[in-house]
């Protein structure tokens, strides 16, 4: 197993390390990143290598140049864990992707990525996702999935005056976690796929004053003395006062959060523009009141993921597809279910509807009797509910399926919303 402090020769003068628990190294890979990304990530850095709860588990990649002792590529592996509609599914973000302008284009980041991918299989994450620029991130698998920044842009003069003085917002506390856990989940039960909530990760992200660069805080709506609603404001790329994340919350709720929020933001001197961004789910039923109160979408955004192993992956999820065919017309069906993606192909063998076998071949579908068979990443997103497969055929013309077999495959795999925040 790769561990802290391995390192390998790659070539000439250039040495491929995973950075041990030292801030020597870590100030050299944070230093590389301010050059390439910006002065804004120093103290962002700096604080999860040494306070973030799961510090103990990150990965830091880099690859060294021994002749002038400089960093000149590098990536960080944050785990993080995914609920799949009550499964738990370990995985991985691959964060702060840099490489020195003078040493771009050598496949320097290719390697740190086959690095990357063997730490994840060594540890047994399923997924790896992305947030990345666009594009790039397609040669190594990825494809853009399920949403993560869609943001609505609302101006003070559509946000009502709220009456509703009885539900009092306060600043939240460690003591009201509980709450906001539950708050939470019963949102999180609307989506097949979200992050699974963290009590640790959390309280550091949204209940810390230490962590000012982004100004992240939490805020409770209280009726009655209790606990109803809650909601996270914070920096984002260059906005501040964010709503970051809410929980479900009612008409009046949504009311009185918006008009308490933009009372709050008046009493700044330093705002650049008289509106609120919410970044929500795109289907969320705040989404939907907001845009009936005249916000427009501002920004659209969604993680590039990549499954490298899919036996894997459906050997976890196996108690999903079970359920989804047993709750369907197929429950009594017997069928050896054949997918591919041109370079790998599952076979999985349903009896009444149970799952017996999931079978992994690599190489091209030379069979004809194929189910779907779908270029590479595409796969992904029909797997993971973020396309239907008529849709991708719409665009990818050797999409290719069984149209007897396409309403089973729409149940084991059926578009669905999902949203996945990150506690990074």
């Amino acid at each position: 197993m790769l561990k802290k402090g391995y390192r390998k020769k790659i070539g000439d003068n250039l040495i491929l390390r995973i950075a041990e628990e030292n801030e020597e190294e870590i100030d050299r890979i944070i230093k590389l990143n301010i050059q390439v990304h910006g002065e804004d990530l120093k103290n962002y850095m700096y604080r999860l290598f040494r306070d973030h709860p799961n510090r103990k588990d990150h990965i830091w990649f880099y690859i060294e140049n021994e002749e002038n002792d400089r960093i000149i590529s590098s990536g960080v592996l944050f785990p993080e864990m995914w609920d799949f509609e009550g499964i738990n599914i370990p995985i991985c973000e691959m964060g702060f992707v840099a490489t020195a302008e003078d040493s771009r284009d050598q496949g320097l980041f290719s390697m740190i990525n086959r690095c990357y991918e063997k730490v994840m299989r060594e540890r047994g994450y399923l997924l790896s996702v992305i947030r990345g620029v666009p594009f790039f991130y397609r040669r190594y698998g990825y494809e853009f999935a399920i949403p993560l920044d869609y943001g609505y842009k609302i101006s003070y003069k559509n946000i009502p005056e709220s009456e509703n003085y009885d539900i009092r917002i306060r600043r939240a506390l460690e003591a009201d976690i509980d709450n906001l856990k539950n708050l939470y989940n019963q949102w999180a039960e609307k989506y097949s796929i979200t992050q699974k909530f963290n009590t640790k990760s959390f309280i550091y992200k949204y209940l810390n004053d230490k962590y000012t660069e982004f100004q992240f805080r939490t805020y409770v709506l209280e009726e009655e003395k209790e606990v109803q609603a809650f909601f996270c404001v914070g920096g984002y790329f260059g906005t501040e006062h964010v709503i970051m994340q809410t929980s479900a919350m009612t008409c009046r709720q949504i009311l009185r959060m918006l008009d308490f929020w933009k009372n709050e933001c008046k009493k700044q001197n330093n705002l650049k523009e008289n509106a609120i961004l919410i970044l929500n789910p795109p289907n969320s039923e705040l989404t939907k009141f907001v845009l009936s109160l005249g916000a427009k979408r501002e920004n659209k955004w969604r993680w590039q993921i990549k499954i490298p192993n899919l036996k894997k992956f459906f050997d976890a999820i196996r108690p999903l597809m079970e359920r989804r065919i047993t709750n369907s017309i197929f429950q009594d069906v017997d069928k050896i279910l054949k997918m591919s993606n041109y370079r790998e192909n599952v076979h999985i063998c349903f009896r009444n509807g149970g799952i017996k076998q999931i079978e992994l071949r690599k190489g091209f579908p030379e069979e004809p009797d194929y189910d779907l068979k779908v270029p590479n990443s595409h796969l992904t997103q029909i797997i993971l509910g973020s396309k239907k497969i008529q849709e991708i055929e719409s665009i990818i013309t050797d999409t290719i399926y069984r149209e007897d077999w396409l309403l089973f495959m729409e149940k084991l795999f059926p578009k669905q919303d999902s949203y996945c925040c990150s506690y990074f």
